[in-house]
Formats: structure tokens, sequence, C-alpha cells
């Protein structure tokens, strides 16, 4: 993915310089940097993000493409929901509102 360059940073004014040898020619300009930690962390969130999407693309493509069949609507429907509170993660959520849906039946 990305390569990690070890610099060195000053810790009192935040310079920074790399290991190699100056040749003479080098000129300072301005770059913008993060720390190794902080692109760690975002590439997991990116990539806890990115399975969420494709949890969501998947369930996206199941109601697209089912039709229930006579007389099944209503379970394919709670059955639907069932899966659209898992990716929302509210399983227990789910089981609250089905308990309450079968004490009014």
């Amino acid at each position: 993915m990305t390569e990690h360059t070890r610099v060195w940073q000053c810790i009192g004014c935040g310079r920074i310089e790399s290991q190699a040898t100056c040749v003479g020619i080098c000129h300072d300009v301005p770059v913008e940097i993060v720390s190794a930690a902080d692109h760690a962390a975002l590439e997991q969130e990116a990539a806890s993000l990115r399975a969420e999407r494709d949890q969501l693309r998947l369930f996206l493509q199941q109601i697209a493409h089912v039709s229930p069949r006579g007389g099944e609507w209503e379970r394919v429907y709670r059955d639907m929901q069932s899966a659209a509170l898992r990716c929302l993660g509210r399983e227990n959520l789910s089981a609250a509102a089905n308990d309450a849906a079968r004490r009014r039946a």
C-alpha cells in the first residue's frame, strides 16, 4: 500500500530530517506527513468501512432480487428486516421487535 520512510524529528521545533547524506543540492520544501500510528488507524477504519459497505451492498442486492411467493411477503419482509438490523448491528433490537410483534398478534 503505502511505504513508510524513517526520518528524524526534532522534539523542540518539529524539524524533520531523513537519514540520507546531503550531497549539497538540497532544497527544503514544506511537506505534510502523518504519524505511522495515525496512518495505521485510518487504514484499519477504512478496511472496516469497506467491509460494512460490502455487507450493505449484498443486502441491497438481496432486496433487489427477491420476489416473495404468494402469501409469503410478510415472512420475507420480517426476514429482510432482521437482516437489515443485523447490518446495523442491532440484533438485540430485532429480537425485541419480533417479541413485541408476536405479543400483538
